[in-house]
């Protein structure tokens, strides 16, 4: 696996933001639409207030990783971006500085300050890639693709703060200042394998909502027809229910835009109801092969459930997806237990 964590902040209401995220603290959040959120984006996250941050825990910890972000701020004044830490203590974090620089710390001490600037009310690609380490530490940041008069790679570095020589989570940070930092399509990835396992440049999430019935529709439906209950985000309002082992939904989905794929994300938000936990999963279709995700096991409260998958399964996990897969697959999810 490389990918093991993003979102694109645009496929729930900003209310759900720790049903995906594990925390938030000190910041106001909101999904803000049309483009006065991230150009070329349509929406993106606001993240506004004193020294606030979302974070995420990752499912396992990582010494070496790369991050990514499309990022904009409306004014500058020596603010945090991202931050990688180790529980509650920081590693290393991106920054910038009153005049726009963009620099890399550990533990605050800055270790690199880029010759460009960044520029405000302007949308940027941020990327990095880190080993944390006393002795062999790596740090490479990009911008829009290049690290040339940003933050070329160094190594040999001393970018562990305390701790672990790993991180167990990453932050994004609203802007200290009051204002707010825009943020779209976040991702961090592993080095493992050969596939989106090291810096991607300037990408994007697109989400892709059910559009139709697909091969099944086994669970009960609540408010209307399955498809179009999977594709709202609003909890309870509408759903889609079952208790019965082996029970699913499929559903076709819209297109991708045309362009390389990196990975694959299957998001299934779920809880469990009145009644015992249940074991429930993702589902691929290909053709007329269902091809099954990893199981999770539901909550009493709804969660953001995340698979990434990085090759086709029907190719036997050996090749990246291509447009005309993924347009013609059906997704959704089993009822396992």
């Amino acid at each position: 696996m490389a990918l093991v964590f993003g979102d694109s902040f645009d496929h729930y209401l900003i209310a759900d933001v720790t049903k995906k995220w594990t925390s938030q603290s000190g910041a106001n959040t909101a999904i803000i639409a049309a483009e006065y959120a991230m150009p070329p984006h349509s929406v993106g996250l606001h993240l506004a207030g004193t020294a606030g941050y979302l974070e995420k825990t990752l499912p396992a910890a990582l010494a070496t990783f790369i991050c990514g972000t499309w990022f904009r701020t409306p004014s500058l004044g020596a603010q945090m971006i991202l931050g990688f830490i180790d529980a509650a203590t920081e590693h290393v974090s991106v920054r910038y500085d009153a005049a726009g620089h963009i620099t890399f710390t550990r533990a605050g001490t800055v270790l690199a300050t880029s010759t460009n600037t960044i520029a405000i009310n302007t949308s940027y690609h941020i990327e990095c890639k880190v080993t944390i380490s006393d002795t062999v530490g790596v740090y490479e940041v990009k911008v829009n693709g290049t690290s040339v008069n940003w933050i070329p790679e160094a190594t040999g570095a001393d970018t562990r703060n305390a701790g672990n020589a790993t991180i167990s989570g990453v932050r994004i940070y609203s802007n200290a200042s009051a204002t707010s930092h825009r943020y779209a399509d976040f991702y961090i990835l592993n080095t493992v394998g050969t596939q989106a396992s090291n810096f991607l440049g300037p990408c994007r999430f697109s989400v892709l909502r059910p559009v139709g019935v697909g091969t099944t529709a086994e669970w009960t439906g609540n408010y209307a027809d399955n498809w179009v209950n999977a594709a709202e985000s609003d909890g309870d309002s509408t759903f889609n229910q079952s208790s019965t082992a082996g029970q699913t939904d499929q559903f076709a989905m819209t297109d991708v835009p045309s362009g390389t794929i990196h990975a694959i994300q299957h998001v299934i938000m779920a809880r469990q109801d009145g009644g015992a936990q249940r074991v429930v999963r993702p589902v691929t279709r290909i053709s007329t092969t269902d091809y099954n995700g990893t199981n999770f096991n539901t909550a009493a409260t709804y969660l953001f459930q995340t698979e990434p998958v990085m090759f086709s399964p029907a190719t036997g996990g050996a090749t990246a997806f291509t447009d005309a897969e993924i347009n013609g697959a059906e997704f959704g999810y089993e009822m396992v237990s």
